[in-house]
């Protein structure tokens, strides 16, 4: 499934290092595979089931800055990869809604099961991208811009920015260079409110 007219991701990250504030460790688990617990949802057989259950979820979690189409997009796409087979199940998600300014925290962890948000935060973009917009993106080596589509979270290691994740993409010619151009989520200092009041945006 192609995003390219949302500028959004499930899963993980979506940028070239990419880089959330210090305190946000919920993104960042030590194990192997961040989140081992099946979820409990049953996939839906029909869209207009999917959009169901994705408006109950999202009017749950109550949270007025998460635009609905980028929930459902995220949700839907994630049953689709469990109902082929391409994950394993999970009850968590991870949102980045890059229609979103770099000045907005438009960073989501949801677990799906509990219907609750986990964490909401900032979230930087590749240096090329854009400044305070998400203008700019690709798939290409060495482009420092941000991959759209869906990710998959793989193992932990720690780098020059300590604890950081590995991502995989899932769409051939959209993101599925990720792993080759380090693509990873790490915490940063630049990634704050201090840095965003000085020069206004990420």
């Amino acid at each position: 499934m192609k995003i390219n007219s949302l500028k959004m991701m499930s899963f993980a990250l979506v940028m070239p290092f990419a880089s959330v504030p210090v305190n946000a460790h919920i993104a960042l688990k030590s194990e192997a595979h961040p989140v081992t617990t099946e979820s409990a949802i049953n996939i839906p057989s029909d869209a207009d089931s999917i959009d169901s259950l994705a408006q109950s979820i999202y009017d749950d979690l109550q949270v007025s800055n998460l635009n609905y189409r980028v929930f459902y997009e995220a949700f839907s796409g994630y049953l689709n990869f469990r109902k082929n087979g391409d994950i394993e199940k999970t009850n968590v998600i991870t949102i980045i809604d890059f229609d979103k300014l770099s000045d907005e925290k438009r960073f989501y962890v949801v677990d799906i099961d509990q219907r609750k948000l986990l964490h909401n935060s900032y979230v930087a973009h590749g240096t090329n991208t854009g400044a305070l917009e998400a203008k700019h993106f690709s798939n290409n080596l060495n482009s420092h811009q941000s991959s759209l589509g869906f990710y998959l979270t793989d193992k932990t290691y720690t780098g020059k920015h300590g604890l950081s994740l590995r991502l995989d993409g899932l769409e051939k010619g959209l993101n599925d260079n990720a792993r080759k151009r380090n693509i990873v989520v790490h915490s940063a200092n630049y990634v704050s409110q201090a840095f965003i009041e000085k020069n206004n945006r990420l």
